[in-house]
């Protein structure tokens, strides 16, 4: 296979590199540049438990190694491979972090690095910290379209490993970062953006669709508004009284118009582990609604296949189910779902063998590819925008001839529409930083 001319590029900035952040946006074929400029002898590749088996793929593709694919730190441990793959969970075993720092590995390559964010994570440390991977390898590469997905101060593990700023953590959330008196992180400090980019300069490329693939169609989102319908409390909500969950949505609303525009996103941080039920609720209503607007469209023939998107796992199985029962042929990825299955899914989706590939966002967000649609629908979103945008990217890639449809579902007026602003806002933040 022939590769693009930025993929040359990158390739090029990498091989010479001994820390490197390829940060393309998705879709671009990071995993490919990274295989090329590989060096000879050992490598060492963490990914996502759901990239496993691309990431084989791809170097079948673009290499002559031979790769071993680590499913369980239970069994033998490699040996003779060339390239071994694993987990993020991986690096929560011992044995296998022994195992690691007895080879000396020419390239560790860390693919979607925005796993490794957090400063006091058992994964973090594996990777960034004084006994970590990049210790026993001579190169270490961070792979992400999205390597702050919420803020600045989440790129500090890896700066500080790459020596691109020697700013203890709090000095770096200090300067770079809005933080609260209680020391919450809310934001990256606009005014000192440009100071940022020329640290991450310093380490990163990162190249944008519209700038090197002129060909591929656009991508564009839209709000969908939809009446709420019957969240079937009793059936997925046991023990919850609907008129007390619509209390809740009120007390989210009213909470996010206290906060006021600046603090929105920390008040949703706040909240999360308490609105759990409450978010369930706001997606189980639009479930019915979302169900009629796509039997209607697949009737009239507008697409032949679309991508839906979720957060809970209760109202994408009854969408999935729903579709089903009205004859309609879907795919269901959620947590559980095995990478088999997954693959599985996807290539029964991508032959045109199913009309509907439903999935959570983290379980199906990452690592696969959906160009067999170009219409997507989010029934609700993540709360972290860089997930959203990662999910949406799944069908937004090379290999797709026409311009990508996004659709958000909310309900008008309701809180939903609230937190799609706030989401949208932080988007943007994020976007100024890695434009």
């Amino acid at each position: 296979m022939k590769l693009h001319p930025y993929q040359e590029r990158g390739i090029a900035f990498l091989r010479p590199r001994k820390f490197a952040l390829l940060a393309d946006e998705m879709g671009l074929g990071k995993s490919a540049q990274a295989i090329r400029a590989a060096p000879p002898g050992p490598i060492l590749v963490i990914c996502p438990a759901i990239a496993r088996t691309q990431w084989a793929t791809e170097w079948a593709r673009w290499s002559t190694r031979k790769t071993q694919v680590l499913l369980s730190t239970n069994v033998a441990l490699p040996v003779s491979r060339d390239v071994v793959i694993c987990s993020y969970a991986a690096l929560q075993s011992k044995r296998f972090m022994h195992w690691v720092r007895q080879r000396a590995w020419s390239l560790a390559i860390v693919d979607e690095c925005h796993y490794a964010k957090e400063v006091t994570a058992q994964r973090t440390k594996a990777i960034y910290g004084k006994e970590g991977i990049g210790w026993c390898a001579t190169r270490l590469w961070a792979l992400s379209g999205t390597p702050a997905p919420n803020h600045a101060g989440e790129l500090w593990p890896m700066l500080y490993a790459f020596s691109a700023t020697h700013l203890t953590y709090k000095a770096f959330l200090d300067r770079y970062c809005n933080v609260t008196p209680e020391g919450r992180v809310v934001g990256t400090k606009a005014a000192i953006i440009p100071e940022l980019r020329q640290i991450l300069d310093k380490v990163m490329l990162r190249r944008k669709k519209a700038e090197v693939l002129k060909d591929l169609p656009p991508i564009s989102f839209h709000e969908v508004f939809v009446e709420a319908g019957d969240a079937r409390v009793a059936a997925f909500l046991p023990g919850e009284d609907e008129g007390q969950l619509q209390l809740g949505e009120g007390a989210l609303k009213s909470g996010l118009s206290d906060a006021g525009p600046d603090h929105q996103a920390e008040y949703l941080g706040l909240v999360a582990a308490n609105t759990g039920n409450v978010r369930r609720y706001m997606a189980l209503r639009k479930v019915e609604p979302v169900l009629e607007m796509i039997l209607a469209e697949l009737d009239a023939k507008l697409y032949e296949r679309i991508i839906v998107f979720g957060h809970h796992v209760d109202p994408l199985q009854w969408l999935s189910a729903s579709l089903r029962h009205a004859g309609v042929t879907t795919e269901l990825v959620q947590g559980r779902t095995t990478p088999a299955m997954r693959d599985a899914a996807v290539a029964r989706f991508q032959a045109g063998r199913s009309q509907v590939f439903i999935a959570n966002i983290v379980a199906a967000g990452t690592a696969i590819n959906l160009t067999a649609a170009h219409n997507v629908l989010f029934l609700e979103q993540s709360w972290v925008p860089g997930e959203n945008m990662q999910a949406a990217m799944r069908a937004h890639r090379h290999g797709q001839d026409r311009p990508v449809f996004v659709r958000i579902a909310m309900i008008k007026g309701s809180v939903d529409e609230d937190i799609q602003r706030v989401l949208l806002r932080k988007g943007k933040e994020l976007a100024r930083l890695f434009r």
